[in-house]
């Protein structure tokens, strides 16, 4: 590797490698977790195909082993078929592999063919045993007291899509215990454990864990056999340690086989979980949903081996770029690391293997948080916050208070949004730690708030419209950026560049450092300070209501019904001429933010709770039926608490089929429950399927039609798809609108009217809120104390500063705080306890 020509840089794997010392994950505590081996094994197993003229071993639909001159053209008929060239060795045409793609025959790597072996095929094992005695032997001898790990993962699982169609012996494991006299049919271990009715061990040819786990067991059962075979003293290790005993079989629980099997498991198999399942919380495995069910589940099948958990916590090259990943997709609180930490431990997990990336203006901390927990589970949180506190002290001198603030204020747990006025908050927050710092004194703490500043430039490239190929700024940061580490580099050389190529891309920047100094840092920070200026908003905690009242002093959860808001009224859209009863939310419930919402019971037994539906497409995961969770809180306005009415971790409605009256299908959630109490009460729901409505319980899905209005509003910053508009209250004695505009759907339109939806177009005032950004809008006279209206594409409701943040889809549906009711002179339908 090129030394870099200046003293001050070094390469990435000499800075990685004193980064993962200090940071304690250099090497491990434990052996790996072998996965995604099969591809190893292609090549031989071709090469065995040929030898006893086979065209057994993959799953396709056809292999064909023949002279290069007999190959047909591609077609569509021939789609997915595989041809091994049968020509004389030395000849051009001899040994390669070719696919079709039904236009043309493409080459395959030897070494690694586009598709997955088949397990089912007795050659493809025999050889995949081979090498596994090859490996053991060869590693006893050096390790004799180690235990022996070996991979029998598929090819990343993705093969596995069509197992039940191609797989050659569809029984093949069956009959191989058959064979080998093993007892198959015993009493299934996991047979009465989370909801499993399955009292014997079964086979199902098209579950592809049965495939993966029964060849892990197929291969643990004849290295015992070949072991049996050999003399005494072959059979252990130069220590005396029985071979069989030091053996273990590793794969994924991942993609097509992420449940566990049917049948139970040989006691020596070792298991990584990931995510991106495909049949976690369906069918049978319907409350086998995460990552931590399926490590307790495997604490029951393999009892005395640990678990490991595959995370991808960062995905830098779809995540980061752009506004949107500005923030932490995950918390890094001390409080959520040990707490998610906590529950992977107790569920049997004692290996973390993690996907990062060199993001650490995201992440950075984090990980280092991770890591100290792993080396002590049972660490306290206050233990924790003095290691965080301490890594702030250490890390930026004088100016770590106001940098422990900018990272406080950038956790997902505090971020009120993720929006410009946010951005200029945080950046100044660095700003005031730079001003603390002596650099004369702490030169290195200087260096180090320069590189945070460096996380915040390259958004500033991006949103400035400078990070693109030609631009000198981005050429100059791809280069100089690569000593920080705040930024994923290799995404940003990639996307804007194309390829990986730092030095052709950085141009003649690549003839100096590669880093900035402080005076370059502080010539471009100064523009990002610029660019991104904070604009003075007004708050309701601020705000004088019109009796005089305090908005500091208002309980927003103690929520009114007003009897004026319950009728429709002339409010002219896209979808309606008049405001309607109420309308649904519409989003993708299977992936999008989750949803809350408000209602209001005017008395004990009323009926209270939603309906949620969405387009059923039982071979689609986004569409099938499913458990939906929600929970359930009543608001105490005497105590000013939630009391917890129904615990959503403890609670779920099964999904039902319904057909409409044009034949289509949907999968309906109807939760209806009696209120014990008159009051606010807040439900939390979970995760559904896509293209999902929810609505209140009075709506009837067949007609489309509402039996009677309800409270039902909405508090949070809810993303969704386009849809029917959103209405929100301005509180008399407002003064100025002001909100956040977070998201990028480059069309969105605020209607505001003088009173409660005038005809009169005069007093109907339009504004276009399209772009991103802080609105600071001034109210004519009359515009206070009137529902307003936001429209446009896609749904990403502001972030409310100067008025409370609640909005419903119609203005019957729409509650308030009871107290802002009262100020600005409401009639209030009854909701008190007498």
């Amino acid at each position: 590797m090129e030394k870099p020509a200046h003293p001050d840089d070094e390469t990435v794997d000499v800075s990685w490698y004193r980064w993962a010392i200090g940071a304690r994950i250099y090497g491990s505590s434990m052996p790996g977790f072998p996965g995604h081996a099969m591809q190893a094994y292609h090549k031989p197993v071709i090469e065995a195909m040929k030898k006893i003229k086979t065209t057994e071993g993959f799953l396709l639909p056809k292999t064909t082993i023949g002279q290069s001159n007999e190959r047909p053209a591609a077609t569509k008929e021939n789609t997915g078929e595989m041809w091994i060239n049968s020509d004389p060795d030395k000849t051009a045409p001899a040994g390669k592999v070719y696919i079709s793609n039904g236009k043309e025959w493409v080459e395959q790597s030897i070494h690694e063919i586009g598709a997955s072996l088949d397990l089912s095929v007795e050659l493809v094992r025999q050889v995949i045993f081979e090498e596994m005695i090859k490996q053991s032997e060869k590693h006893f001898e050096k390790n004799p007291d180690e235990v022996f790990i070996f991979g029998h993962e598929p090819e990343d699982g993705s093969g596995y899509a069509e197992l039940d169609k191609y797989m050659r012996y569809r029984n093949w494991y069956p009959d191989y215990c058959k064979k080998e006299k093993i007892m198959f049919g015993r009493p299934y271990v996991l047979h009465g454990y989370n909801g499993v009715n399955q009292p014997v061990e079964t086979w199902d040819p098209s579950s592809a864990s049965d495939t993966v786990f029964g060849f892990a067991n197929w291969i643990l059962h004849q290295y015992d056999k070949w072991i049996d075979s050999l003399p005494p003293e072959k059979r252990v290790t130069s220590t005396g340690k029985q071979k069989k005993e030091m053996v273990r079989s590793s794969g994924y629980s991942y993609n097509y086989h992420d449940v566990p099997p049917n049948f139970n498991l040989d006691p020596r198999i070792r298991v990584m979980i990931a995510s991106y399942p495909k049949n976690r919380g369906w069918g049978k495995w319907k409350n086998f949903k995460t990552q931590l069910d399926m490590a307790k589940a495997f604490q029951i099948m393999l009892p005395s081996e640990p678990s490991g958990d595959y995370r991808i916590i960062s995905l830098a090259y779809y995540a980061d770029p752009g506004t949107a990943g500005i923030p932490a997709a995950w918390s890094a609180s001390p409080k959520s690391i040990l707490e998610d930490l906590k529950k992977t431990y107790d569920a049997g997990i004692k290996a973390l293997s993690c996907e990062t990336d060199f993001n650490f203006g995201k992440y950075g901390l984090a990980y280092y948080l991770m890591c100290k927990v792993l080396w002590n589970p049972e660490m306290k949180l206050d233990e924790l916050e003095k290691i965080r506190n301490a890594w702030f002290q250490k890390a930026f001198g004088n100016g770590w208070k106001e940098m422990k603030q900018y990272y406080d204020f950038m956790l997902t747990d505090n971020l009120p949004v993720n929006g410009p006025n946010s951005w200029a908050k945080a950046i100044r927050m660095i700003d005031d730690a730079d001003k603390k710092v002596d650099p004369a004194n702490e030169p290195d703490c200087q260096k180090r708030i320069d590189d945070v500043k460096q996380y915040w430039y390259y958004h500033y490239l991006e949103e400035s419209g400078k990070a693109n190929s030609s631009s000198p700024e981005m050429k100059e940061y791809i280069w100089k950026g690569q000593m920080s580490y705040m930024v994923a580099m290799h995404s940003v050389v990639r996307r804007v560049f194309g390829h990986h190529d730092v030095r052709k891309a950085a141009d003649k920047f690549s003839n100096g450092p590669a880093h900035y100094t402080h005076q370059e840092t502080q010539k471009w920070w100064n523009q990002v300070l610029d660019f991104w200026k904070y604009v003075p908003v007004s708050y309701f905690r601020d705000a004088t209501l019109a009796n005089g009242k305090k908005g500091s002093d208002i309980d927003l959860n103690d929520l009114a019904i007003v009897k004026e808001f319950q009728r429709e009224f002339s409010s002219p859209c896209n979808y309606y001429s008049k405001t309607p009863i109420d309308a649904a939310f519409v989003y993708n419930s299977g992936y999008q933010k989750p949803v809350k919402f408000y209602t209001v019971a005017e008395k004990a037994g009323e009926t209270i709770g939603f309906k949620t539906y969405w387009p059923y497409n039982p071979d689609d995961a986004y569409y099938r039926a499913r458990d939906f969770d929600y929970g359930v809180d009543w608001w105490d306005p005497k105590s000013r608490k939630w009391i917890q009415i129904v615990d959503q971790t403890m609670t779920k409605q099964p999904s039902r089929e319904i057909i409409l009256s044009d034949g289509k299908k949907i999968q309906l959630v109807d939760v209806s429950i009696e209120a014990k109490k008159p009051g606010t009460y807040r439900f939390s729901i979970g995760y559904g399927g896509n293209l999902a409505s929810i609505t209140t319980p009075f709506y009837d899905v067949q007609t489309g039609k509402y039996s009677k209005p309800c409270p039902f509003t909405y508090f949070l910053n809810q993303d969704g798809l386009t849809q029917h508009p959103a209405y929100f209250y301005i509180p008399k004695g407002t003064k100025s609108l002001d909100i956040e505009v977070f998201d990028t759907y480059k069309y969105k339109i605020l209607t505001i009217y003088t009173g409660l939806f005038p005809d009169d177009p005069v007093k109907i005032r339009k504004l276009d809120i399209s772009k991103q950004g802080t609105y600071t809008i001034t109210l004519n006279q009359g515009e206070d104390g009137t529902i307003a209206r936001i429209e446009g594409n896609g749904f990403s409701f502001p972030y409310f500063y100067s008025i409370p943040q609640l909005w419903a889809k119609s203005p019957s549906s729409l509650v308030i705080p009871r107290e802002v009711a009262e100020a600005d002179g409401w009639t209030i339908v009854n909701t008190k306890e007498k």
